[in-house]
């Protein structure tokens, strides 16, 4: 798989090298889910190395669907006037989001960036085309069969994690 705590600090961290000092974080409800955890985890200790202040009003929960997505940006912003970027931990989130900003008819990122996570197909269709993380989610599919059929076939050293790495996209809307 992939580090969830990376890919989050990774982004965060990207975010901030591009001048955003204000940068919330959306997810889908985190509890019981401990790979959005450990995008949480990553998402603060980028925040807590760059010296910005960690503030939980900076950070949604909602549904994983578009319209969480233009939920959250709505919150977000009606919370804090001066947010100038947003981590969404899913593309579907950063969609509704990116719909949002032009129903209110905000440049992207003018008025605000908009970040996403596992590179959809439509993600670089979009206007503005969207800042990611990539993950080669088909590539980890085969690794695992080929692992499970190796450790069935006898194959005692087949290793129990493989990090397949991921990267940053950095489109238009960041």
């Amino acid at each position: 798989g992939v580090s969830n705590f990376e890919t989050a600090y990774a982004m965060t961290m990207h975010l901030a090298a591009k001048g955003y000092r204000r940068i919330g974080f959306v997810s889908t409800p985190i509890h019981g889910n401990d790979r959005l955890q450990q995008r949480r985890i990553g998402y603060h200790a980028a925040l807590a190395e760059l010296g910005m202040e960690k503030h939980a009003d900076l950070e949604v929960e909602v549904p994983i669907t578009a319209q969480g997505g233009a939920d959250a940006l709505g919150k977000l912003t009606d919370r804090h006037a001066d947010i100038d970027a947003i981590f969404f931990s899913s593309d579907t989130l950063a969609l509704g989001a990116i719909q949002e900003c032009h129903r209110r008819k905000w440049p992207i990122p003018g008025r605000i960036a908009i970040a996403g996570y596992g590179d959809m197909d439509i993600a670089a269709q979009l206007v503005p085309a969207l800042t990611t993380v990539k993950v080669d989610r088909y590539g980890m599919g085969r690794r695992a069969v080929r692992h499970l059929l190796a450790r069935l076939a006898g194959d005692t050293k087949v290793p129990t994690i493989t990090s397949l790495g991921f990267e940053i996209v950095d489109r238009d809307s960041a």
